[in-house]
C-alpha cells in the first residue's frame, strides 16, 4: 500500500522507542458486486470450490492443486461459518480462487524482496440461481513484514493465507447478516492469530495490555485498510508506554 511509507515515518520515533509496534503492510480487500436484503437468515448449506483457470496462471493454478489450497480454504472456512452459526441452511457459498502468489525457494535469504504473498476468491452467495451476496476477497502478506516463520516456509505463509482469506469471508458475511456471529469470528480469528481480527479486537479496546503486548511484537497490531492512522497509531504508543492505563476505545463498533 503506497500508505504504507508513510506510516513508516510516524512510527520511526516513539515507537520504535517502546519496541514492539511492528510495521505492518499486509493488506486485505473487500469489493462488493452485489447485496440483496433478505429477511431470512444468513445459512450456508455447502461451501463449493474450484480455481478460476482463466484467472490464475496455468503453471500457480497447477501449484494451488498440488499445495491442497481449495481443501484447506474450505475446511477453515468451515470452522468459522460454524463458530458464527451460519452453517445448516439451504444457501451455498461459492468460492471461486482467482488470484495466487507464493514466492518460494531461498526465502530465509531474500525475505522482503520475494514480493507479496497473495490469494484472492470471488464468492457468491446464492439460493438456487438467485445471488444473495457476491464480492471479491483478497488477502496478502507484506513482503516486508512476514513472520519469521512466512519467510523461512513457503507452507508456512501458505497457512497464514489461507486463515486469512477464511476470515476475511466469515467477516464479511456477519455484516451482510447485520453483525450477527461477528465476536465469534473475531475470536476465532484472533486463535489463527489473523491481523484483521486482532486490529479489530485492538480498534474496539478489547485486547488485554499482555495481549496487547504479544500481538504487537509479532508484527498483529498495526494500520490497515483505516482511516484512522494517527490517531490509532499515537494512542497505541501511550498504552505501550504507560504500561495500559491509558485506554484505547475510540470506537468500540469498529469494523
Amino acid at each position: 500500500m503506497p500508505a504504507c511509507s508513510a506510516y513508516r515515518r510516524l512510527r520511526t520515533g516513539v515507537l520504535a522507542a517502546a519496541g514492539a509496534l511492528v510495521l505492518a503492510c499486509t493488506t486485505t480487500s473487500v469489493r462488493e458486486q452485489a447485496r440483496r436484503s433478505t429477511a431470512e437468515e444468513l445459512r450456508i448449506g455447502e461451501v463449493v470450490i474450484k480455481i478460476d483457470e482463466a484467472a490464475v496462471e496455468a503453471d500457480r493454478a497447477q501449484r494451488l492443486r498440488e499445495i491442497g489450497t481449495p481443501e484447506a480454504v474450505v475446511r477453515k472456512l468451515n470452522e468459522y461459518l460454524d463458530a458464527a452459526g451460519f452453517l445448516g441452511g439451504e444457501l451455498d457459498l461459492a468460492v471461486t480462487l482467482n488470484a495466487f502468489r507464493l514466492p518460494r525457494g531461498a526465502r530465509w535469504i531474500t525475505g522482503g524482496m520475494k514480493g507479496n504473498d497473495v490469494l484472492g476468491a470471488s464468492i457468491a452467495v446464492r439460493r438456487g440461481e438467485t445471488a444473495v451476496y457476491a464480492a471479491d476477497v483478497e488477502v496478502q502478506l507484506g513482503a516486508g513484514d512476514r513472520s519469521v516463520g512466512a519467510n523461512y516456509s513457503a507452507d508456512w505463509a501458505h497457512d497464514s493465507l489461507v486463515d486469512m482469506l477464511a476470515w476475511e469471508i466469515a467477516w464479511t458475511l456477519t455484516g451482510v447478516a447485520d453483525r450477527r456471529g461477528e465476536d465469534a469470528v473475531l475470536e476465532a480469528g484472533k486463535r489463527d492469530s489473523v491481523k484483521h481480527a486482532i486490529l479489530v479486537l485492538a480498534h474496539r479496546g478489547r485486547l488485554s495490555y499482555g495481549e496487547y503486548l504479544k500481538y504487537a511484537a509479532l508484527g498483529k497490531i498495526g494500520v490497515e485498510n483505516t482511516a484512522l492512522a494517527a490517531k490509532y497509531d499515537a494512542c497505541g504508543a501511550r498504552k505501550l508506554l504507560t504500561l495500559g492505563l491509558s485506554e484505547c476505545r475510540w470506537d468500540p463498533d469498529y469494523r
